[in-house]
């Protein structure tokens, strides 16, 4: 019977090693600033992450933070194209930022664009398989895409 029950609470204890092994909200940082604003921010991925401001009282602003690397310059480089499983894309037909990083990396393009509840479900339930960024093409691997929606389900139900 003692046998019994150690396998038991054994089997119960890996269960929860396992819920916390994939548990991405614990993943999310959190810092402050002076005004009283609250930032969270997920892991740092390479290329894209997600950023929601709250200020006490509010919903809060959600940005997705794109970046990528190359060693020439396109100072009038534009557009982020985020292409998911079904092919649906999401375009932000900008501008883009480009800036000397330095010899080894070369330039850095950016963006964060403000993003609202009918982008933010779109990135929650679909599957991101490709990233372009100016005409930076970057594919994503089935890992990175659903640590990514998990990241923007936990940052969106987020309330200060």
């Amino acid at each position: 019977m003692k046998k019994i029950l150690i396998i038991a609470f054994l089997i119960l204890v890996s269960f929860g090693f396992t819920y916390a092994q994939t548990d991405y909200c614990n993943d999310i940082k959190k810092t402050f600033n002076g005004s009283g604003t609250v930032t969270y921010y997920d892991s740092p991925m390479n290329f894209i992450s997600i950023n929601k401001g709250i200020l006490k009282g509010h919903k809060g602003n959600t940005s997705l933070v794109f970046t990528a690397h190359k060693k020439t310059a396109d100072y009038d480089a534009g557009g982020i194209y985020v292409t998911f499983s079904d092919g649906t894309i999401w375009k932000y037909e900008r501008k883009i930022d480009c800036s000397y990083t330095n010899a080894d990396i070369g330039y850095n393009y950016g963006a964060a664009p403000l993003i609202h509840d009918d982008v933010i479900a779109m990135f929650k339930t679909k599957k991101i398989v490709k990233v372009q960024i100016a005409d930076i093409i970057i594919p994503v691997n089935d890992d990175y895409a659903t640590k990514f929606m998990a990241y923007m389900s936990c940052i969106d139900n987020l309330q200060e």
